[in-house]
């Protein structure tokens, strides 16, 4: 329910349209956040089974997957290809690597820093292909990287100047709390100062010091 209202709110805004501001992505709970701390989690899960995936090859697929996000952003055909190629690069097959793989620049020397000398086991591979075959098939949730974590730093900013404990609806000063929020996840507590001066009114020494302090 709320997803779905999330989207008309934003969808049918009368405020939005009336300043000309056009929403192009909603990013909702499985943002490249939400999705990068899961794949870690279903890694741990996997090494239950497989011996060989041990903490340095879950950090370095993990650390993989996160790369192929990042630098193939809003590029849906390169970052789905690249995951993809994960599985083959950590068992040392290199043919399909991208120009991110080193092995092509020292193919004598070239070895994995986490995992030296590659995953070899069968199994742990089949697995592995599975699970980051079905990530690069659902790469529209994720392409274009973004994270629902400023949003939620901003509600977390609001509810400590609003908190929900009590009601602040139907008050005069509830404006004035959101509007501090906003200003305080824009300018930092540096608004304090701000207000202040167009206030026409001079900082003490305890503002500034609390405001310095963070």
């Amino acid at each position: 329910m709320e997803p779905a209202l999330a989207v008309d709110l934003v969808a049918h805004s009368t405020i939005l349209k009336e300043a000309k501001i056009e929403i192009g992505v909603l990013v909702g709970d499985d943002d490249s956040s939400t999705i990068s701390a899961n794949v870690k989690k279903v890694l741990w899960s996997m090494s239950k089974n497989h011996l060989e995936l041990k903490k340095n090859a879950i950090i370095h697929l993990h650390r993989c997957f996160t790369y192929a996000v990042a630098q193939n952003k809003n590029d849906k055909d390169a970052m789905k290809e690249t995951i993809k190629q994960i599985v083959d690069h950590s068992f040392n097959n290199h043919q399909r690597c991208g120009d991110w793989c080193n092995f092509e620049r020292d193919k004598e020397n070239y070895n994995h820093s986490m995992i030296p000398g590659g995953l070899k086991n069968l199994a742990l591979y089949e697995d592995l292909s599975k699970f980051f075959n079905k990530l690069a098939e659902n790469v529209d949730k994720f392409v274009t990287a973004s994270s629902s974590q400023p949003n939620e730093n901003l509600n977390a900013i609001i509810v400590s100047k609003a908190p929900k404990s009590r009601f602040y609806g139907l008050t005069a000063s509830l404006h004035h709390r959101v509007a501090l929020a906003i200003a305080s996840k824009n300018l930092g507590n540096r608004c304090l100062i701000e207000v202040l001066l167009e206030l026409k009114l001079t900082p003490g020494p305890n503002m500034n010091a609390y405001v310095d302090e963070r």
